[in-house]
């Protein structure tokens, strides 16, 4: 399958329509397969995908198609063993599209980007460019720019312009002398000297740019610029005294030394110098200069603006060498000395972890020993202590003495005098942020609460642009803090750590920071893998981005700790199960197992323990025997350092991996792990817990336990189905769960629990639909009266709960991870939140509608079988279906059923095929016999959803030749939908809006006939626009017939449309935004694959079909594939006829004006009798049938297009069947369930 596509897409011609060439190579990239394919070929993909986004980006300013252009291309020059012709190309588009991002952020840093890549292509051989012209380019983009020049930029500008002046015969040679003249006169870069030569070589260029130009406005401008360079390098030399290099402290004060080191902008280049002066100094010959360097020593080692660690050896020899002199006390400064050798240790790189940790630690409980409250140093001192034992906690994973941390830092607050410095302040609060998430007191929840308002607080303090380095300190904290947030929701508090990671990122960034900003990249990455939604796989690409990212700045060697812990993220992205498709196992196990040359059980035993803990969920993964022992070995050693008491989250959950492998007899063992996982807001993890569990007791055929643990399950799935904020992140909670919530279904079943079972698959169910339906009941409008304020508010935030699920289906994929969409993502869980919250609180105070709004229960149940007519739920899988049978007992009640199918239940000669196709139908066609029943509603379930039920063959027959078969998504549906349309039969009708479907215009025409409408609207050709029919004719009509092409589109459901003409789409997604078909009594749906459901959650029956009941239609009839023109014509001609033949039953009852128009016979029925015919009907017949259509149309194309039908029917063979194949007949399925074989249309109401 990716061969043909792959092959469809390269073959595709040069002047294919951009649109196409897109989604063909599109689909080559998403599909599941790509990763394996050839670098060649992928290279071939990332780029034409890059460079069609790009172009796209480029005509419609789309942000999404930029952020997808910027990721394929970087991905694309990643690849390895690309020819340079090639590569040279792609970058150039990549600086295009880096150029596209610049002029949408303005930033400094995006601008270096683009012309670093601009820069790069200086020297290739780039068809249609030139080194020149590149040159140009880049210096323009530079000029241009209006924000800060940074050094960076500048050295680029002046590389370009120094390529530019290497061609003599250039005429435009004199400008760009000129240029750089102005350039060397306005940088002071070194010392004195260096500027005076480049002032020197400015004077020189103008000079030489004077002599080339001829005479003119320019030779007059650098005639000018000539005389002023030359001014200014008299001044120079006049006033800057000659530079001279450091003099040896022997000669001159070591104070004067360490004023001239404040003229030397560059970290090494001061640590050079002090080192070369304490080589000529020693502490014999002079000992307070020998003290002073030493000192300098330390202060500049420890200099580097950085949370991480760094090579501090130098400054720990230069202190303890200072501290341990006899006479260092009567220096004054040792508390200082210390504190800065605790420092020293904190940051230390090398050496064990822990013992640096300890040895930090030990340090600043001597300094603050040795400190009062009123000591000018106590906050810094205690500061630093309560780091260290913050630190010391982190690394042995025992957190006792966090309280007392938090204490010492609040106790520094309170000393600090009201004019103290903010920044000081700003650090205590941020030590305390950092320490509030570990406490072993107090409920979790509050203690995270609590860190993120400190947080918020310390920010307040801190000035944008002084103090952005500890600002994003704080910013990283939040991250960490919103990641790991209980409340609020998780979708909600991951986008607010991304914003502060990304805030992060822009405080610290790489060239100034850059061991912080990869730890902000590891955060960051860690923040994407949690993400969860459909655009799981590329947030999930993005992590992996992050985590490599950090990699370019830790190394084993430099940063062995640092670079552990991105290794370690690395192996578990790579590894994730619930992320990845096909999880790259190989490599995970490698990126975890190489972590363990840093973690140890000694040294860092938490991390040694959560690298065991993963290192046997990967080994898990592969299901080989040898591996899964290897895993087993892996969670007990894990389980040596992780207990219920240090770290009950982690412990719980190895003991759900260890008690797959392994079960634990104990039942307390496993209740323990899912309470613990439950109260720690762990609820995934829970849930997975209790689904365990629910296996342990099934095995042991415990049902009625079994069925308990079920119920407990759910409950916890409930709450993160309510958690999840976003339409998608719902889905995929439901998608995770769909196999498990079947299993538990089962569980009650064997227990004897039918209801509950029952309810629980309701609850499951076509949730979104359902819940939209429930919002728009009419018993909510008597909610009204008893407070009118609550109800208005009611409906206000339920209207912008669905304008802003309107929002996020529009919203571009956060996949390719965008500042922009990002914002707009977080923008809009937060607006989502804050309507769910005005939403409850209306609720709250409306009694009736908070009734009205409860879960699906046994009155609606009941609602949805009527008598005579039962409910069956059909689920299972390949081997077993299951079906629970619903109807009414003789007192009114419900009697719920069970039933079991597997293949041994399959009837000599039946179907074996991929279900029990032919046991299914014959036992449920036997116990509707027994029932006594004519009609049934079928509700499939899960993968069974979509298939056409009612055409299995059992024993010579199917469902359809004994029963009128109707489907719903849900009883909660049909209970749900709003009243019928009052009044006369009103038809709206398309036919062959596109003028390619010949029968679909006789079609609308005959059906415009067939029945009294009081009023009727059929649109051919030009006139059918969507907007026009959407607006004008479904509003006032109570039955919609739409005979065109429909279009299903699996990968965006919400764009699945009817095909109207000029190109117009009716779209499920406008369908369901508006009210027009609010009440319509029947759509007929007369095009293909209408009844195709989402096939990612086929329980939710996305699809056009329950886009209609959810926009409020109460039956619906659709086709479940692709269906033949003439045989759809036919059978929908055939349905009216029935639909038509209570009509004389309506006239004697008094109802002659036509009211009772489908009323004698329902929907299903006159369908089942329609395609029973259909598939029974000989040519001749069928033909016959043809020839009564032709005398009742009046209209001559359609009488033409019917002639057509009758001159091709005698063509056939006369006496035998058509249409006898089940792709002709059986396509046509009917929604929406029991409407009562007697029920008319109510009488007017007013609303």
């Amino acid at each position: 399958m990716l061969s043909e596509l792959f092959d469809h897409a390269v073959g595709l011609p040069d002047d294919t329509d951009p649109d196409t060439y897109g989604a063909a190579w599109e689909a080559v990239m998403t599909h599941p397969g790509f990763p394996a394919l050839s670098v060649p070929a992928r290279w071939s993909t990332l780029i034409s995908v890059g460079t069609n986004r790009l172009h796209r980006h480029l005509e419609d300013g789309r942000i999404e198609d930029l952020a997808g252009a910027l990721t394929c291309l970087e991905s694309a020059l990643r690849l390895p063993s690309v020819p340079a012709g090639k590569r040279a190309m792609a970058s150039f588009n990549l600086f295009r599209a880096q150029e596209c991002r610049y002029a949408l952020s303005r930033e400094t840093e995006d601008l270096l980007t683009a012309v670093r890549t601009l820069w790069s292509l200086v020297d290739q051989d780039l068809p249609g460019t030139s080194a020149r012209a590149v040159c140009l380019e880049m210096c323009g983009l530079i000029d241009q720019h209006t924000g800060e020049g940074t050094g960076p930029l500048l050295d680029l500008r002046r590389a370009g312009l120094e390529r530019l002046l290497t061609d003599p015969a250039d005429p435009d040679l004199p400008r760009y002398q000129l240029a750089l003249a102005l350039q060397f006169a306005t940088t002071y870069d070194g010392s004195p000297a260096d500027h005076r030569a480049l002032v020197a070589r400015a004077v020189r260029l103008a000079a030489d740019a004077e002599g080339r130009l001829p005479e003119g406005q320019e030779r007059r401008t650098a005639t000018g610029l000539l005389a002023r360079l030359r001014d200014l390098l008299d001044w120079i030399e006049e006033n800057a005294p000659a530079e001279r290099p450091p003099e040896d402290p022997r000669r001159m004060s070591v104070f004067e030394f360490s004023d001239s080191l404040r003229a030397v902008p560059d970290h090494d280049e001061r640590l050079s110098r002090i080192r070369e002066a304490l080589a000529t100094n020693s502490y014999e010959a002079s000992r307070t200069a020998w003290v002073l360097l030493n000192m300098m020593l330390a202060e500049e080692v420890l200099a580097p603006r950085t949370n991480g660690k760094i090579d501090t050896e130098e400054a720990i020899t230069a202190l303890r060498a200072i501290l341990d002199l006899p006479e260092s006390a009567e220096l004054g400064v040792t508390l200082g000395l210390r504190v800065n050798l605790g420092h020293a240790y904190d940051r230390r790189r090398d050496g064990d972890p822990g013992a640096n940790a300890a040895e930090a630690l030990a340090i600043f409980e001597q300094c603050a020993a040795e400190v009062t409250a009123d000591h000018p140093h106590y906050p810094s001192v205690v500061s630093a202590l309560a780091r260290a034992l913050l630190d010391a906690a982190t690394t042995s994973g025992r957190f006792e003495s966090v309280e007392r941390a938090i204490a010492l830092c609040r106790d520094a607050l309170g000393s600090l005098p009201a004019d103290a410095e903010p920044a000081v302040r700003a650090g205590l609060l941020n030590t305390v942020v950092r320490l509030l998430p570990l406490r072993t007191a107090g409920d979790p929840e509050q203690n995270s609460e609590e860190a993120i308002r400190t947080a918020h607080e310390a920010l307040d303090l801190l000035d944008p642009v002084t103090d952005a380095v500890q600002r994003g300190d704080i910013h990283h904290n939040l991250g960490r803090l919103y990641r790991d947030r209980l409340a609020e929701g998780r979708e909600a508090n991951l986008w607010r750590a991304i914003e502060h990671y990304r805030a992060s990122l822009t405080a610290q960034p790489k060239h100034e920071m850059p061991m912080d900003w990869a730890m902000s990249q590891i955060s960051l990455g860690v923040a994407y893998s949690m993400m969860r939604g459909r655009d799981v796989e590329a947030t999930q690409r993005l992590a992996i981005q992050a985590f490599m990212a950090a990699q370019s700045v830790f190394t084993l060697e430099e940063h062995p700790w640092d670079w552990a812990n991105a290794e370690f993220n690395l192996g578990v992205a790579l590894g994730d199960p619930e992320v990845r498709a096909e999880p790259d196992l190989e490599r995970a196990i490698a990126h975890l197992t190489s972590c363990l040359q840093v973690f140890t059980q000694e040294s860092t035993p938490r991390q040694w323990a959560l690298t065991q803990s993963f290192l046997g969920v990967m080994r898990w993964q592969t299901g080989e025997p040898e591996q899964l022992r290897a895993a087993a070995v892996h969670f007990r050693a894990a389980l040596r350092v992780l207990t219920l008491e240090n770290s009950p989250r982690d412990w719980a959950s190895i003991q759900v991996n260890l008690a797959q492998l392994e079960p634990t007899e104990d039942r307390a063992v496993h209740e323990d792990t899912i309470r613990t996982l439950a109260e720690r807001g762990r609820s995934g993890d829970a849930f997975k817990a209790a689904m365990v569990y629910l296996r342990f007791l099934a095995e042991r055929r415990d049902w009625g336990a079994a069925a308990d643990a079920g119920a407990w399950a759910a409950e916890l799935h409930e709450g993160l189905y309510q958690d999840a904020l976003l339409r998608q992140s719902r889905h995929m909670e439901q998608r995770a769960a769909a196999g498990d919530m079947l299993g538990i279904v089962t569980m009650m079943v064997r227990a004897g629990r039918t209801q509950d079972a029952v309810l629980l698959l309701e609850r499951t169910l076509a949730r979104e639909l359902g819940e939209t339906l429930q919002q728009d009941q009419d018993v909510l409008r008597s909610a009204r009266d008893g407070d009118p304020e609550a109800f208005d508010a009611y409906r206000a935030a339920c209207d912008r709960l669905t304008a802003l699920g309107g929002a996020e289906r529009s919203l571009p994929a956060a996949g390719f991870g965008t500042a922009d969409v990002e914002r707009l993502q977080l923008s809009l869980v937060r607006a989502i939140a804050k309507a769910r919250g005005e939403r409850d609180d209306a609720l709250a105070r409306l009694t009736a509608a908070a009734e009205a709004l409860r879960p699906p229960g046994l009155g609606e149940l009941s609602a949805a079988v009527p008598p005579h007519r039962p409910l069956v739920y059909v689920y299972g899988s390949a081997e077993v279906v299951r079906l629970l049978l619903v109807r009414r007992d003789g007192e009114g009640g419900l009697d719920i059923d069970s039933r079991i199918v597997d293949r041994q239940d399959v009837p000599a000669g039946g179907d074996p095929g991929p279900l029990p196709r032919s046991g299914l139908t014959a036992t449920l066609a036997g116990w509707l016999r027994d029932t006594g029943a004519e009609e049934v509603t079928l509700v499939p379930c899960g993968p069974l959803a979509g298939l056409p039920l009612h055409s299995f063959v059992h024993d010579g027959r199917c469902l359809l030749d004994e029963f009128a078969v109707s489907y719903a998504p849900s009883a909660a549906v049909l209970a749900r939908r709003p009243a019928a349309r009052p009044g006369p039969p009103v038809l709206a009708a398309v036919g062959d809006p596109t003028n390619d479907l010949p029968y679909a215009s006789a079609e609308a025409a005959a059906v415009g006939v067939l029945l009294p409408w009081s009023r009727h609207t059929v649109r051919h050709g030009a006139a059918a626009l969507a907007p026009v029919f959407l607006k004008e004719d479904v509003p006032g009509a109570t039955h919609v017939h739409l005979a065109c092409h429909g279009s299903f589109e699996q990968e965006s459901p919400l764009e699945s449309a009817f095909l109207l003409t000029g190109g117009t789409r009716m779209t499920l997604r406008s369908i369901m935004a508006g009210r027009a078909f609010r009440g319509v009594r029947l759509v007929f749906a007369s095009a293909c694959r209408t009844a195709s459901t989402d096939a990612f959650l086929p329980d939710e029956a996305i699809g056009l079909a329950s886009g209609l009941l959810q926009a409020g239609a109460r039956e619906v009839i659709a086709a479940l594939w692709n269906v033949n023109d003439l045989a759809t014509m036919l059978i929908a001609t055939r349905f009216y006829r029935e639909l038509d033949s209570g009509a004389s039953d309506g006239a004697a009852d008094g109802t002659s004006d036509g009211a009772a128009v489908g009323a004698s016979v329902g929907a299903g029925r006159a369908l089942r009798t329609a395609q029973l015919w259909l598939r029974d009907s000989t040519a001749e017949q069928l033909s016959r049938w043809c020839a009564e259509l032709l005398a009742a149309v009046p209209d001559e194309p359609t009488r033409a297009r019917l002639r057509e039908a009758v001159a091709f029917l005698d063509s056939r063979p006369p006496r035998i069947p058509c249409y006898a194949e089940t792709r002709f007949w059986a396509a046509f399925v009917h929604l929406g369930g029991s409407e009562s074989a007697r029920m008319r249309p109510p009488p007017a109401t007013r609303e």
